[in-house]
């Protein structure tokens, strides 16, 4: 009986003993787990138009956000009507980088974070009297040779577009600029 009862004590005293001991680590090492990786950076240029005449829309507001569009019903807060039905937009609020073009209808996102190849950006683009168009969960690439080039036409048919498939769009053109160097100029499909 009293070896049983100092069999219990010493498991009591090595039960307490480990939940008071402090787990720290090794820093490094547990950086290295927690950590996303190293940063980079990436950049999206293009143009916005109008579709029809191709003119170019200065002070479009263009904005990126980590949040991807979401499928509603009409009824629900922020309900916005699509191509692809009633969803949520990211909100400008949430973006991670913005920016405007200029007057030729050009424009320029530099430094978007890039946490390891690649990461996926909802590109979100604004202009007053044209309807929203939403470039959903696209992958931004590090460096500046393989930024995103992104050419939207706009419209004002009263809905936004949302667009998943960046190919053959009539939209938006969506490259990177790697693939843009591999035809020569006159040889560049759209």
């Amino acid at each position: 009986m009293r070896y049983a009862a100092l069999c219990i004590m010493m498991f009591i005293t090595m039960i307490v003993a480990c939940a008071t001991i402090p787990v720290t680590g090794n820093s490094a090492t547990d950086n290295e787990i927690n950590s996303p990786g190293p940063v980079y950076y990436g950049n999206i240029i293009g143009s916005i138009t109008i579709a029809d005449h191709r003119v170019p829309i200065k002070n479009a507001l263009i904005y990126i956000s980590e949040i991807p569009v979401r499928c509603i019903t009409k009824g629900d807060p922020g309900a916005v009507f699509s191509d692809q039905g009633w969803v949520v937009i990211p909100e400008p609020s949430t973006g991670v980088c913005r920016s405007t073009s200029r007057d030729d209808g050009s424009f320029i996102i530099n430094n978007i974070p890039i946490y390891g190849d690649s990461q996926l950006y909802t590109v979100v683009i604004e202009a007053k009297g044209l309807d929203t168009v939403v470039i959903d969960q696209v992958s931004v690439l590090p460096g500046a040779s393989m930024a995103l080039k992104i050419d939207c036409r706009m419209t004002s048919d009263g809905q936004a577009h949302i667009i998943k498939n960046i190919k053959d769009h009539r939209h938006v053109d969506v490259n990177y600029s790697d693939e843009l160097k591999k035809f020569p100029k006159n040889e560049y499909r759209h």
